[in-house]
């Protein structure tokens, strides 16, 4: 919470995603008790079993320059046409299941880095490429991750 209310500071918007409805929840209810905001008002809790018509009208709510929730504004998401600068923190709890995901996911994305990274550059970079990635390394991160 201490992430967001330096938002609040500093009149940004923050999306909270997460693949689990109950943190989600936990997260709305404390900000409803912390910083005596409203549902539907600075707090926008979309979901995937709203229908099309609630999700446009929340996505509408949160783009909306002249809403409460854009007043109340605590980070701003990248969409096309963004003219700010978007900082995105990927907070992962202690002891659940995210945890080894995000360590495999973040491998994964540091060998294709790597990868291309050196693949583009044909005259450098393939030694470097053999020494940090192994073949077995590679197999091992994308077949069980």
């Amino acid at each position: 919470m201490e992430f967001i209310k330096l938002c609040v500071v500093i009149k940004e918007k923050v999306l909270v995603f997460s693949q689990y409805i109950d943190p989600l929840k936990l997260i709305m209810k404390h900000l409803v008790n912390w910083f005596k905001w409203t549902e539907g008002e600075e707090v926008l809790y979309m979901h995937g079993k709203l229908e099309q018509k609630q999700r446009q009208t929340l996505i509408n709510e949160f783009n909306d320059p002249k809403s409460k929730a854009k007043r109340q504004a605590i980070s701003r998401a990248y969409r096309i046409g963004q003219k700010r600068i978007v900082y995105t923190y990927h907070l992962v709890a202690k002891g659940t299941p995210e945890g080894p995901k995000y360590c495999k996911q973040a491998q994964k994305d540091r060998i294709s880095e790597l990868v291309f990274a050196c693949s583009s550059r044909p005259d450098k970079g393939k030694e470097k490429i053999a020494e940090a990635v192994t073949e077995d390394k590679v197999l091992d991160i994308w077949l069980y991750a």
